[in-house]
């Protein structure tokens, strides 16, 4: 329906044609960067070389969802996968190929430079919360480090995640967990004019609590 203008396979109109249009305009910028450059209502949108692409991830405890379309040529790719470590690299290898080849975009690759320049990470430092989860952001070592808990409704669910960081630039950090090789979710900071800091991380946005 969203490829086609709010029309079913059979035909039966679903969506009103105008409001297909409106869910793929921007509404608001995406910090991270790799769910999308904006939000429209509902889905993310990409302004990847070769056309522009919406879609939409899910996530829970060990399992990641992906789908990404692209309606100027009728082409939608969806992953449903329960490794939230190797996810994201199954993600980007089987979507840069199979969308170069059917619909001739390029999805872009996420991998940070790690010989670039660092980012000062000592901004953000912290502790950011909402309902289930704790982020703990410092420099430990002399190196960037997110600490991932779970908490309230789901603690005992899954053991803390204790991440790498590696810089993306514009206040984004790449993330991993020690010892592996590939790099997933983004996490980007941003302060809001009342000085108050978020966390962005699976599309979330957590506020800092101290």
């Amino acid at each position: 329906m969203h490829l086609d203008g709010g029309y079913a396979p059979d035909g039966t109109k679903v969506i009103d044609t105008d409001a297909v249009l409106a869910m793929q305009q921007p509404e608001v910028g995406v910090p991270d960067k790799l769910l999308g450059t904006h939000w429209g209502l509902g889905w993310g949108l990409f302004d990847w070389k070769g056309g522009q692409a919406i879609g939409h991830d899910g996530s829970a405890v060990y399992l990641l969802g992906y789908l990404r379309a692209v309606p100027a040529k009728g082409v939608a790719v969806a992953l449903l996968t329960n490794n939230a470590v190797g996810g994201p690299q199954v993600y980007e290898t089987l979507f840069r190929e199979l969308l170069d080849e059917l619909a001739c975009v390029e999805v872009p690759s996420f991998e940070p430079d790690l010989d670039g320049p660092e980012q000062d990470l000592t901004p953000f430092c912290g502790v950011y919360k909402h309902e289930g989860m704790r982020y703990t952001v410092e420099v430990r070592d002399g190196r960037p480090r997110m600490l991932l808990e779970f908490v309230d409704s789901l603690e005992g669910t899954s053991p803390p995640f204790d991440l790498e960081l590696a810089s993306l630039g514009d206040n984004v950090w790449a993330t991993r967990r020690p010892g592996e090789q590939g790099w997933y979710l983004p996490v980007a900071f941003t302060k809001r004019p009342d000085g108050r800091g978020y966390l962005s991380y699976g599309a979330r946005a957590t506020p800092q609590i101290a």
